[in-house]
């Protein structure tokens, strides 16, 4: 149905009182009837809204809705969302094909949002627990031992399933390698992984797998990787397309700071962090991102607020590591007796956990660190961190 038909039933319907006007979102609903729908809501009788739009609109509403009212059973509200979904995805579409004419790129995100908006329109978003499983899985396996004997509940292990996972750490004490790390676990167990990597070359991730993971090239075919600059919301649309398509078991990017497209500020950093988070929710697959730390972070142990505008970091990501690597750096500064240092180790913190603790609480995980490139794939053991 066009969205002009539908919102002079819609209209039509809530001006004779058939339809409560304040089900009905004013902007589903095609100029002037989302300014009758916005009056009928507001209090405004049939007069009040002639005098703004004009006796025609108001005349054709209810003619229209004349002809469906007792005849046409149906749920308009939800017609109105799809025609209304359906014009603005044709404008945006439109823009995008003369961009592309022009040899311009198109918003890509804009692009995305439609599509999403439009398979999303007309579907009750809403659900009565009863129909839930309570079994389905909150956590997804990681298969890197470490992760899967501490993370996760009681009851299953692993990473958040359709999470975000933030991996902070400053330089050099193996964020890069960790994720490297897990992957390679995954594709050795069968499941496929992409890796969106912002700063290394496809060929030296593949040497990065090879130092480390030892892959086959059996193995590395389950890798799906990208080194193509992209904004944030290029990584967004191109993997949520990826995902459509492959059954991927977790999405690695490397890393937070190089999606920013410009200064960084607390509100471009929550893009980041937010956009993320959507991209775990939406295809259902975890999402791995590599922060950085913040200024203030001058050595010892890492905590949550040592990472970028770390208050965003924490109401967006569902599980979020910490790595300490007391060897790798020079420094005394906010050492912890609780995590002793041990030649050749280091730790892997779990700074906060969305859907529970399997050890309890929080604490760090140590595991053998060879100092250059690697994380052993078996726990030292568990810390408690009250």
């Amino acid at each position: 149905m066009l969205w002009n038909d539908a919102s002079e039933i819609v209209s039509g319907l809530c001006i004779k009182q058939r339809l409560n006007p304040a089900v009905i979102n004013p902007m589903s609903l095609f100029p002037p009837y989302d300014i009758v729908v916005s009056m009928l809501t507001k209090g405004f009788d049939t007069t009040d809204i002639i005098e703004k739009v004009g006796l025609n609109p108001v005349q054709t509403a209810i003619s229209a809705s004349d002809i469906v009212d007792n005849k046409l059973p149906a749920d308009w509200v939800s017609i109105l969302e799809v025609a209304a979904s359906r014009a603005d995805a044709s404008s945006t579409f439109k823009r995008a094909a003369e961009k592309l004419s022009q040899g311009e790129d198109p918003d890509y995100g804009r692009i995305t949002e439609s599509l999403e908006k439009l398979q999303r329109s007309g579907g009750s978003s809403f659900i009565t627990l009863d129909k839930v499983d309570a079994s389905e899985a909150v956590w997804r396996k990681t298969y890197y031992p470490p992760f899967d004997k501490h993370l996760g509940n009681a009851t299953s292990s692993g990473i958040p399933e359709a999470g975000l996972c933030i991996i902070g750490a400053p330089p050099g004490t193996g964020k890069t390698s960790l994720l490297v790390k897990l992957m390679g676990c995954a594709v050795q167990a069968g499941k496929k992984v992409c890796l969106i990597s912002l700063e290394m070359t496809n060929g030296q991730i593949v040497n990065r797998f090879i130092e480390t993971s030892g892959l086959t090239i059996e193995e590395r075919s389950r890798i799906i990787s990208a080194e193509d600059s992209m904004t944030l919301d290029e990584v967004y649309m191109k993997v949520s397309r990826l995902a459509a398509l492959e059954e991927l078991h977790f999405i690695g990017v490397d890393f937070a700071d190089l999606l920013l497209d410009s200064a960084e500020d607390e509100a471009s950093v929550a893009h980041v962090y937010r956009t993320m988070a959507k991209l775990a929710k939406s295809t259902g697959v975890p999402v791995i991102l590599l922060s950085q730390l913040n200024r203030e972070y001058v050595g010892g142990v890492p905590r949550i607020h040592n990472l970028r505008y770390s208050g965003l970091a924490e109401a967006m990501g569902a599980l979020i590591l910490m790595l300490y690597n007391p060897g790798q750096t020079w420094s005394k500064l906010g050492e912890d007796p609780r995590l002793p240092i041990h030649a050749g180790c280091g730790y892997i913190i779990v700074g906060k956990s969305r859907f529970g603790y399997r050890e309890g609480g929080l604490g760090a995980i140590e595991v053998d660190w060879d100092g250059l490139a690697s994380w052993g794939e078996e726990s030292r053991g568990w810390y408690p961190l009250s």
